[in-house]
Order: C-alpha cells, then sequence, then structure tokens
C-alpha cells in the first residue's frame, strides 16, 4: 500500500514540523528567561557574571525538561522520571560545554557577557532539538502483542 506508506510518512513530517516549530518557541523563551536573569542576578543582585549563568542555567534545566515533556514532544507516556534521567544527563552535557565556552568567551576572549550568551545559547539549539527527540523524548516502540491461546 504505497499510498498509506506515503500519507504515514507526510504525517511524520508534518509532526516534526510542528515539534520543531514548538521548540522554537521553546527555545525563544528559554534564552529569554536566561539572558533576562543572568543579566538581573548580574545587575540588580550583583552576583558574578559566572554565577548568575550558573544559577540561571540551573533553573532552566527543570523548566525546560517540563515544556519539552508536555509541549514539544508531547512525550507523556513514558515514565517521567526515566526521561527526566535522559534529559538531565543530556542537558547536562550540553550545559557544562554550554558554560565552559561562556568562561572561554567571556574570560579568554574578554567578550562583553550578554554577546557570549547570544552566541552560545542559540548556537546549539538544533543539536539540542534532535538530541532530545532521539535520545529523550522518543517514541516508544510498539510492544508486541501477546497471542492468545488459539494463536491469534
Amino acid at each position: 500500500m504505497p499510498a498509506a506508506d506515503e500519507s504515514d510518512q507526510a504525517d511524520g513530517i508534518w509532526n516534526r514540523t510542528r515539534e520543531m516549530r514548538r521548540w522554537f518557541a521553546v527555545s525563544i523563551l528559554t534564552f529569554s528567561f536566561t539572558f533576562g536573569s543572568t543579566v538581573f542576578f548580574r545587575e540588580v543582585l550583583g552576583l558574578a557574571a559566572e554565577l548568575s549563568f550558573f544559577i540561571t542555567l540551573t533553573l532552566t534545566i527543570v523548566g525546560g525538561f517540563l515544556l519539552c515533556r508536555s509541549y514539544v514532544y508531547r512525550a507523556q507516556d513514558g515514565s517521567i522520571v526515566a526521561q527526566f534521567l535522559k534529559y538531565l544527563s543530556s542537558v547536562s552535557v550540553f550545559r557544562i560545554l554550554d558554560f565552559i565556552l561562556f568562561v572561554l568567551l567571556v574570560r579568554v576572549a574578554q567578550l562583553w557577557y550578554p554577546l557570549a550568551m547570544a552566541i552560545i545559547l542559540p548556537s546549539t539549539a538544533i543539536l539540542k532539538f534532535i538530541t532530545m527527540k532521539k535520545l529523550v523524548f522518543a517514541d516508544e516502540p510498539a510492544q508486541p502483542r501477546a497471542k492468545g491461546a488459539n494463536g491469534h
């Protein structure tokens, strides 16, 4: 049935497109929160730029997980604990990379910290989207049905 396969493929592409649009909406939201919170902690509360960015990244982890699980990927069928642990592992790698790049750009390259954030945060968005979809919120494989007593 080629028509059904084409229809399934079109539905899959359409679903991925919707997920990507939701991902970018959440990315803009989390970028704004991360940027604004870091500036607030630095400029209003007087914390060091590195500490401000670290605190904000930590706060973003839980909010990002909840938004990805419920809104972006709509992956609420799996275990929330298992998903959170996978999310935490993968996002930790990204956040450590973000933080290392931030310190390098601010301390070594002497960039103004808002410019460093504007470079770092959007630069890994596509990689994060793919990683989250494939490793964290992947569609659960269909479980084979148990055969009844008559083999059907």
